[in-house]
C-alpha cells in the first residue's frame, strides 16, 4: 500500500464484480462533474446576460431625446432623473430590479412627451398668426366674430410665451425615489410636478383677439362698390337703388369669406356713426348687441325704426354723386385734393406748402426755404445699421434744387463733447473735439486750473438726405421705406421732382439762348430726374463727428 492505494496489477478480479463497481462510480463523479460545469455554465450566461441588459438599459437611457418632452425645465427635470436612473442602475443587483428603474423612468418620459404633444396645436396656430402675412390674417380673422380680430403677436410676445410655457416653475428638485418635487411660486410649498397646474397651462398661446375698429356710413357709402351697385346704366346716381342696397344689407345675417361685406359688418358701420353723432345712446348695450347680431325682434319697435331711419337717410346722402363722367372724377379730385391737403401739405397744384422745410443755397448763393412733403405717419425704420440706436424715422420728402428725390430723417445719435471746466466743475465751454477743447484751456491764463473732460450724450437730429432706388446705402434703404409704407408720398415726390427738372431745363434752354448756343447741345438726359448714387462708406451715416450732408457726394 502506498499513498492510499492498492497495487492490483495481475490479480484476479474479485468475483467478477470488481469491474462494474469501478465504472459505477466513474459515471457518477462524471455526471456530478457534468452537472457542475453545467451550473458554472448557466450562471456565466445569467450573469452575462444581465450585463448586457444592463448595458442595454444604460444606452436605452442615454438615448432617450429629452427635447421631445419638452426643453427648460422639463428637459432639466428628465436629465436629472435620468442621471438618478443610471445610477441606480449600475447598483442594480439583477434584472428585475433593473427594469423597474427603466419603467418608472419611462412612465415620467412618457407623460411629459404627451404633455408636450398636448400644446403643439396651440404653439403652431399660435405661431402662424405672429408670422402670417396681410392676406394670411385675413383667413384667420374670418373664422372669428364680425367684430373681433386677433392682436397679432410680437417677436418679444413669442420669446415670453416659449419662456413661459418651457419654465412654468419657481424652483423644482428630484427626490432620492425618483419623484420629481415643484415649487409653483416663491416661497410655497413644494409639490409633485404632475399634481402642479402650471405643468398644463397652456394659455401664454392663446391669441388675443381685439375689436375692430370699423368705419362707419361715410366708408360704406362713398366706397366703389357702392357707387357701381347704386348708379344708372348711364352712370348717374340712383336714390332708389341706394334705399334697396341699404335695406337689403342691413337685414344680411348670411356668414361670408369676407366678414367685411357681411350685414354684421355695415350694422357696425351704423353704430360707429350714431356714436360719432353724439347719438350713440339711443340703444343700449344689449340693444346694440341684439341690433349687431340682427337679431331686430328684441329691440323696442320704436328705437330700432329710429335707428334704421337715421342709418338709411345717412347712407343715401353720403352715397349721392353728381353725375357721370367727368362731373364725377372733378368731384372724386376735389376730394382726393383735399385729404392730400390735410395729410401731406400740398397747395392747389400738389406742391408742397412748406409743413416741412429745408434750407438750401441755389446757384446765385442765396438761401433758399425748399418745402417737403409730410408723410402720412412717420415711417419708423427698425433695425438698421445706418443708425447709432438702430433705428429712425422718415417724417416727410421731396426735391432739392438740383432736382434730386430727398427724405427728411431724423434720429437719435450718439454724441461726444469735451467740456473745459474749472476746479469747481462749472463749464467754461463746450467743443466738439479734443484737440479744440485743449487750444481753448491752453489760452487762457487760468489753465493750471482748468481741465477738459469727455461727456457722452445722445441727441436727436433732423438730416435730409438724397434717395434713390438704385442708390446704395441708406439712400436706397430709405427708399424703399417711403415706397413700401407711403406710396402716395413717393408719387408726390416724384411728380414734384419732374416738375422741378422741366424747371431745370427750361432755364438751361434759356440761358442757352441767351449765350447764343445751340440748344442741339443740350444733353437730352437732363430732362430726366436725378438720382445720384452715395458714395463712400454708408456706415459713416449718422456719425455724429461728421455733417451728415458732408457724406454725399451729389
Amino acid at each position: 500500500m502506498s499513498n492510499g492505494f492498492v497495487f492490483t496489477q495481475g490479480l484476479p478480479e474479485a468475483g467478477g464484480q470488481a469491474p462494474d463497481a469501478q465504472s459505477g462510480l466513474g459515471d457518477t463523479i462524471l455526471r456530478a462533474a457534468a452537472l457542475v460545469e453545467s451550473k458554472k455554465q448557466e450562471a456565466q450566461r445569467q450573469f452575462e446576460r444581465a450585463q448586457t441588459m444592463l448595458r442595454n438599459d444604460l444606452n436605452t437611457l442615454a438615448g432617450f431625446d429629452l427635447s421631445v418632452a419638452g426643453t427648460g425645465q422639463r428637459a432639466d427635470m428628465l436629465r436629472q432623473l435620468s442621471e438618478q436612473a443610471r445610477q441606480n442602475l449600475r447598483n442594480a443587483s439583477n434584472p428585475v430590479e433593473a427594469a423597474d428603474i427603466i419603467n418608472n423612468f419611462q412612465t415620467t418620459y412618457n407623460r411629459f412627451v404627451e404633455i408636450e404633444k398636448g400644446v403643439t396645436d396651440s404653439r403652431e396656430n399660435y405661431n402662424n398668426i405672429a408670422k402670417a402675412t396681410a392676406n394670411e390674417l385675413v383667413a384667420f380673422n374670418s373664422a372669428l366674430p364680425y367684430n373681433q380680430e386677433y392682436a397679432v403677436p410680437d417677436i418679444d410676445a413669442q420669446v415670453a410665451a416659449e419662456e413661459k410655457w418651457n419654465n412654468p416653475f419657481n424652483d423644482y428638485k428630484v427626490g432620492d425615489n425618483g419623484e420629481i418635487l415643484v415649487q409653483v411660486e416663491e416661497g410655497g410649498d413644494f409639490v409633485n410636478v404632475f399634481e402642479a397646474e402650471a405643468l398644463l397651462d397652456t394659455s401664454m398661446f392663446q391669441v388675443q383677439t381685439k375689436e375692430v375698429e370699423g368705419g362707419d356710413l361715410d366708408e360704406w357709402a362713398k366706397s366703389a362698390a357702392t357707387k357701381t351697385k347704386i348708379g344708372f346704366k348711364d352712370g348717374t346716381w340712383n336714390e332708389s337703388e341706394a334705399i334697396r342696397l341699404f335695406d337689403t344689407l342691413i337685414d344680411d345675417t348670411e356668414t361670408k369669406s369676407n366678414k367685411f361685406d357681411t350685414g354684421q359688418y355695415h350694422r357696425l358701420q351704423v353704430l360707429n356713426s350714431l356714436k360719432n353723432d353724439g347719438k350713440g345712446d339711443l340703444l343700449s348695450n344689449e340693444e346694440k348687441a341684439n341690433f349687431l347680431a340682427g337679431n331686430f325682434d328684441a329691440i323696442n319697435d320704436e328705437t330700432l325704426n329710429q335707428v334704421l331711419d337715421y342709418g338709411r337717410n345717412e347712407f343715401v346722402r353720403l352715397s349721392k354723386f353728381v353725375t357721370k363722367g367727368e362731373q364725377t372724377q372733378a368731384i372724386d379730385d376735389q376730394q382726393a385734393q383735399l385729404d392730400m391737403l390735410s395729410i401731406y401739405g400740398v397747395d392747389a397744384d400738389g406742391k408742397p406748402l412748406g409743413k416741412l422745410t429745408v434750407q438750401e443755397t441755389n446757384t446765385k448763393g442765396e438761401a433758399v426755404d425748399v418745402g417737403l412733403y409730410t408723410a402720412k405717419e412717420p415711417i419708423k425704420v427698425e433695425g438698421t445699421k445706418y443708425s447709432d440706436d438702430g433705428e429712425y424715422r422718415v417724417i416727410g420728402g421731396g426735391v432739392n434744387l438740383n432736382g434730386d428725390l430727398i427724405a427728411s430723417v431724423e434720429m437719435t445719435m450718439d454724441k461726444i463733447v469735451y467740456n473745459v471746466v474749472d476746479t469747481n466743475k462749472n463749464v467754461l465751454a463746450t467743443f466738439s473735439s479734443q484737440e479744440d477743447a485743449e487750444a481753448y484751456k491752453n489760452s487762457r491764463d487760468d489753465k493750471d486750473f482748468l481741465s477738459v473732460a469727455m461727456k457722452e450724450d445722445t441727441v436727436t437730429k433732423t438730416e435730409e438726405i438724397v434717395v434713390s432706388p438704385s442708390g446704395s446705402g441708406v439712400s436706397k434703404e430709405v427708399y424703399a421705406q417711403i415706397q413700401t409704407q407711403d406710396p402716395t408720398l413717393l408719387n408726390l415726390m416724384i411728380n414734384e421732382q419732374t416738375r422741378i427738372n422741366q424747371s431745370i431745363v427750361a432755364a438751361s434752354l434759356e440761358e442757352a439762348k441767351n449765350k447764343d448756343k445751340p440748344t442741339e447741345n443740350l444733353r437730352s438726359e437732363s430732362l430726366l430726374p436725378k438720382t445720384e448714387n452715395i458714395t463712400g462708406d454708408p456706415n459713416l451715416f449718422m456719425n455724429q463727428k461728421i455733417d451728415l450732408s458732408s457724406q454725399f457726394n451729389q
